[in-house]
Parts: C-alpha cells; sequence; structure tokens
C-alpha cells in the first residue's frame, strides 16, 4: 500500500487516496465477516448466534427490530405498548437489515461488521487530519483493532454506535476546518443519528457551543445551526415519546435507573456483571423503603426486558441526586473508580485484566501520540480531547458496566500507536517533514487570524 501522505495546505488536511479507503474497508470488512461467521462457530468462540448471550443481553434490541419489522410496533412483545427505554436508531437500521436477510442473527451480524469496517475508514480519515505522512502501519491498526473485531459478534448496540459517532467527529474537525452553515447542518444531522442510537452525548452540542464562545468565535454560526438542527430532529422522537407515554423525555428513559444503581454499584468491585446485579438490588431496596411497597425485579422487567415505567425511573433519579447532595464526597468517589473501571470493567475479572492490558497502554500511547500532531489542527485536537473527556465524564457519572463502552474512544485512537510504532520500530522517512510541519503549524499560529482556526 503505497504512502498516505500529501503536501497539505493550512491548516492540515491530508488527503487519502480512494484506492487506499478502498482497501481499508474491505480488508476490514473481510476480517470481520470471517470472524463473526467463521471463527466464532469453528473454533467455539464464545459470541455469536450461538450463545444464549446473544439473544437475552441484547438490552432488548433484537425483540424491537423484530416487531418493527413484522408488527410495525416499536415495543418488546407485539402485543406490548410502545416502549420509551430504548432509543430506535439501532433497532431501526436492524429491522431493515431483518427484512433484507431473514434471519435476525445474520441481520445483527452483518450490520455490526459494516459499521466496524466503515468505522475503520473513518478513524483513519480523522488521524489524516492531523498526520503529515501517515504510514500504513496506521491502516493496519484500524484494520485489525481487536475489539472492534470482537464486539460485531455480540447484539449490543456499541458497533453500531461507535461508527455514528465516528461519523459526527469526523465532520465536526471537518467543521472546525471550513467554518460554513452548511457543515453545520450536516454535523447536526450526524449528531442526531448518534443520539437516536444512544443518548449519551445528548447535552455535547451545548457544550460545543460554550468551547466556541469562549475559544473559537468563528465556529459559532456553523456550532449553533448544528445544535439547531440536532435539537429538531431528536425533538421528533421526543415528540413521539410523549405521544406515546404522556411524559417529556428525551430520546429515552432509564438515566435515573442507571444513575442510581451505578452509584450503588462502585460497592461491588470484583467483576461487571456482580456489580449491577449488586446495584439493581440496592436499588430495589432503596425504592422500596421509599415508597413503603415491594418492588422486584418484574418491575423492572415487565416483557423480559428491562422497561421501567417513567415514574419509577424519575424516583431513582431523585433518589441518586439527593444521595449527591446529602454526601458530595460520594459523587467523587462514584467519578474516580467509574473512570477508572471504564478502561477495564467486565463480566470477568479474567476478562477486566485483559482488557485493562489492551486498552491502557492503547489509550497512553494513543493520547501521546495525538498530542504530538496537536499544532497541525490544534482546533480539532481541543474538540477532539473535549470530546472523550465528556464521553468518559459522562459514563462515570451514570454508569460503568463493561469495556464495550470505551470501544468509539478505542477507534478512534487506534491509528495513532500505529503510526507510533511504525516510527519507532521501523521508521518511514517523515520526521524531517512533520518537523516542518510543525514550524509551519507555529508560523500559522502567530499570523492574525484570516477565517481559519
Amino acid at each position: 500500500m503505497s504512502d498516505l501522505s500529501t503536501e497539505p495546505p493550512a491548516p492540515l488536511r491530508a488527503s487519502i487516496r480512494s484506492s487506499t479507503l478502498l482497501w481499508v474497508f474491505l480488508a476490514a470488512l473481510a476480517v470481520r465477516l470471517w470472524f463473526c461467521f467463521v471463527a466464532v462457530p469453528q473454533f467455539g468462540i464464545a459470541g455469536g448466534p450461538r450463545t444464549e448471550d446473544f439473544h437475552t443481553s441484547s438490552d432488548g434490541y433484537l425483540e424491537l427490530a423484530r416487531n418493527l419489522s413484522d408488527h410495525g410496533t416499536f415495543a418488546f412483545a407485539a402485543g406490548a405498548s410502545p416502549t420509551t427505554y430504548r432509543a430506535p436508531g439501532y433497532p431501526f437500521v436492524l429491522a431493515g437489515a431483518y427484512r433484507l436477510l431473514g434471519r435476525m442473527e445474520y441481520a445483527v451480524l452483518v450490520v455490526n461488521c459494516l459499521a466496524s469496517a466503515l468505522s475503520a475508514v473513518i478513524a483513519l480519515l480523522i488521524a489524516s487530519r492531523f498526520m503529515p505522512a501517515a504510514h500504513r502501519f496506521t491502516a493496519y491498526a484500524v484494520v485489525l483493532m481487536p475489539w472492534s473485531i470482537w464486539y460485531c459478534a455480540s447484539s449490543f448496540s456499541d458497533t453500531f454506535l461507535a461508527f455514528t459517532i465516528l461519523v459526527y467527529v469526523l465532520l465536526l474537525v471537518q467543521m472546525l476546518q471550513v467554518q460554513s452553515v452548511s457543515k453545520g447542518i450536516v454535523a447536526g444531522v450526524a449528531f442526531a443519528a448518534t443520539v437516536l442510537t444512544k443518548a449519551i452525548l445528548l447535552p455535547f452540542p451545548f457544550l460545543l457551543l460554550m468551547y466556541a464562545l469562549f475559544r473559537r468565535r468563528a465556529l459559532i454560526r456553523s456550532t449553533l445551526a448544528s445544535l439547531l438542527v440536532g435539537i429538531f430532529l431528536v425533538g421528533a422522537w421526543t415528540y413521539r415519546n410523549f405521544r406515546v407515554s404522556g411524559d417529556f423525555i428525551p430520546v429515552s428513559q432509564g438515566m435515573g435507573f442507571n444513575l442510581l444503581t451505578g452509584t450503588y454499584m462502585i460497592e461491588q468491585s470484583s467483576d461487571a456483571e456482580s456489580s449491577f446485579k449488586h446495584g439493581v438490588v440496592r436499588t430495589l431496596e432503596e425504592l422500596t423503603r421509599t415508597t413503603g411497597r415491594p418492588h422486584t425485579q418484574d418491575d423492572l422487567r415487565p416483557e423480559g426486558h428491562f422497561d421501567i415505567p417513567s415514574e419509577m425511573d424519575q424516583l431513582c433519579g431523585r433518589l441518586a441526586i439527593a444521595q449527591f447532595r446529602d454526601d458530595p464526597g460520594l459523587l467523587i468517589r462514584k467519578l474516580f473508580w467509574n473512570s477508572v473501571r471504564f478502561w477495564y470493567f467486565a463480566s470477568t475479572p479474567e476478562r477486566g485484566s485483559l482488557a485493562m492490558l489492551f486498552n491502557v497502554p492503547l489509550v497512553v500511547v494513543g493520547l501521546l501520540g495525538l498530542i504530538r500532531y496537536r499544532h497541525n489542527n490544534d482546533g480539532a485536537f481541543a474538540v477532539l480531547l473535549l470530546f472523550m473527556v465528556f464521553f468518559v465524564g459522562t459514563y462515570s457519572l451514570i454508569i460503568v458496566s463493561g469495556p464495550r463502552l470505551c470501544l468509539p474512544i478505542l477507534v478512534l485512537l487506534a491509528p495513532f500507536p500505529g503510526q507510533t510504532i511504525a516510527e519507532a520500530w521501523i521508521g518511514d522517512g517523515t520526521a524531517r517533514e512533520r518537523a516542518r510541519q510543525r514550524q509551519l503549524a507555529r508560523e500559522r499560529l502567530k499570523r492574525p487570524e484570516q477565517g481559519t482556526v
């Protein structure tokens, strides 16, 4: 594969040949399809449709997609009331794939493999905005990123979520380089697609607008356009939630329950599975004590999947906030321990240790690599850092339940360790070019702003 570099104008905008992007996509897709359809069944790997976990631990996404396709209802059972507990993005995509392929397990695997392969391409495109001359190992790193491959055989939404997040981040980087309302509108559509998959980034555009107001005033118009478009599109589903429930529920409910359960989870530290079970038991005990009537697992899973009533979810949220208000140290402890657990907490201690051995070096080396290139695209570097801190901080505030949560950040950072390893062990002749680009970046920072970031 040829070198990925090109002569970039200011700010750095290294382009990658379309043939290279196609090669990366096809290679990544082939690896993921082979893993899901050959390696998992042939070698007895714990995952995929043959395992009960694939069908029962999917947060109900498979049932939602099947009922959407077969009965036209967004509910966990054909005769059940429409749910507001899950976001619609992933189930709607699965429903479309299910109609095309005829089998739900194939729909899940194909959607995940396509999303993961596209994520590899997008991560490479984002990295190219920083690296003046990316080595081919940068492409290998995203193609062979282990967790991105592993979770293709899972029925959770995180592989698809990582794809939507990376699209949104790429469009933000492009918006930073060319400030225009049209760029902001496209970024707003991508934001809506991400939030309608999982609402974790819902407040992020407001934080981005604050960044623009205080640090990058040239971005205000495009950032505001992105915010307004995102609010409009997300608001359409929020209105649907109001129509079916009578409550104001932005995207999906469940944050109150997760907030309270996630606080109790830090009391149990062996593994994510036992910690979550402990958190649920403690939450039910607190609800029983507060309301004076028994609360059981059946209240949480009326159709076999979590579908907590709105009033119960709101009560959990109020109880969690009251705990933080009465004991501010509890909030500090939760943020600290969850920010550590975020990178390793898994269903068993053994899997957690394996996740830590991989995730921590990747994140450290990836961040160091990103920092090395920060002068090539200073505005984009700040926004990427803001996004990562917000993403980890928000999950740490609410709940941390598995290494799949950090998948978007791992895929985003994956190209940078690949580049660092190539330069340290192989050498690719780009040190002089990198030094020249840094000098150009410093000179640009000394000049008056002329509509660039």
